[in-house]
């Protein structure tokens, strides 16, 4: 009996002992390794930027009438985004507002894309911040990050709240703009009413120091508007959804023109494969909606379109016709073309 006890509290012994080494083996399971390091040998990159950015006279303007410098905010600076990638990775990535000089670090003799963006507020309110903690500024999309004026590499950003996004810069569409800067209200729009800027190179570096030069190119396009024979209610243009709605009245038909931002135009100079749908209705006073037209148009990169058009003098209840006439010019081209509804 004494032999059987024994040997009863032996196995009972080794069961628990077992028990509590393989459940101390799961509480204690390795973290995921964290991301190659980048403190090994580096070579410093400097980037400057040009381009269309440093442009004065373009065909369409800069600034919203009335921005003058005694009006400032943190609204009216150029926000720069840098994002670099080792392949589809994030290696490094930034917010800036100031175009100082930007010093990058990457490994010796490594390859690497450096994508550098510039957004302005054009004749919007602006890109949508917020204040966190610490007194940064958080800038929406496209980038979802705070301003550090300072690169923010992937190894020392692992495993913290500003881990570095893939979808960082990934399309400059949908951009988050400020509508009311009293009340805060945003909006996001395939089309953002922001004045943008884009460029792209990929490079190889060996064990020496280098400058890249990174020509940014005008990813943006205007529209204006001309009416004739307005004189009362009003006058709406909608873009089915792509762009912001507009409302015109007869007294401020003289400022027109918004700036629009067109991710596509990173790829290609015009919109030709993603036309806008234009659709002109008049507002009567007496609550009347008169359908003037509809029709699709495809700016072209860095200009302006001008629509023209003409609201009917006809008696009550008569189909109303209009004939617009869309210009379209940049620096290299000029068309006029009449279009019949």
């Amino acid at each position: 009996m004494k032999l059987r006890n024994k040997s009863f509290i032996l196995i009972c012994a080794l069961a628990l002992s077992a028990f509590y080494s393989c459940k101390k083996s799961q509480d204690t399971v390795a973290p995921p390794p964290a991301p190659p390091s980048s403190s090994g040998e580096t070579v410093k990159l400097t980037i400057r930027m040009g381009g269309d950015i440093n442009v004065i006279e373009t065909p369409m303007g800069r600034r919203k009438a009335g921005n003058d410098n005694a009006a400032k905010t943190p609204y009216d600076s150029t926000i720069y985004g840098v994002d670099v990638r080792n392949g589809v990775t994030p290696y490094a990535q930034g917010v800036f507002n100031r175009q100082g000089t930007i010093i990058l670090e990457v490994p010796k003799n490594s390859t690497h894309t450096i994508n550098v963006a510039a957004i302005k507020r054009g004749t919007s309110e602006g890109l949508f911040f917020g204040g966190i903690s610490g007194g940064f500024l958080y800038y929406f999309k496209p980038f979802n990050r705070r301003i550090l004026n300072e690169i923010e590499y992937a190894d020392k950003a692992y495993a913290s709240p500003w881990t570095l996004d893939p979808s960082f810069m990934s399309a400059m569409s949908f951009m988050t703009v400020l509508v009311d800067l009293f009340t805060g209200a945003q909006e996001e729009y395939y089309y953002s009413e922001l004045d943008s800027y884009f460029g792209s190179t990929t490079l190889t570096v060996g064990d020496t120091a280098v400058t890249v030069d990174i020509p940014l190119k005008r990813i943006s396009f205007g529209v204006q508007y001309q009416f004739n024979n307005f004189t009362e209610g009003a006058l709406l243009a909608e873009y089915g959804g792509l762009m912001k709605p507009q409302y015109f009245y007869p007294w401020n038909t003289s400022n027109t023109m918004h700036i629009q931002t067109a991710d596509a135009f990173r790829f290609a100079d015009d919109l030709s494969g993603e036309p806008i749908p234009l659709t002109l209705k008049w507002l009567k006073p007496d609550g009347e909606v008169v359908p003037l037209g509809a029709i699709p148009f495809a700016p072209k990169r860095n200009s302006l379109t001008t629509i023209t058009a003409t609201v009917p003098s006809l008696p009550p209840s008569t189909p109303a016709t209009v004939k617009p006439l869309i210009e379209i010019s940049d620096t290299t081209f000029i068309g006029n073309e009449d279009v019949y509804f």
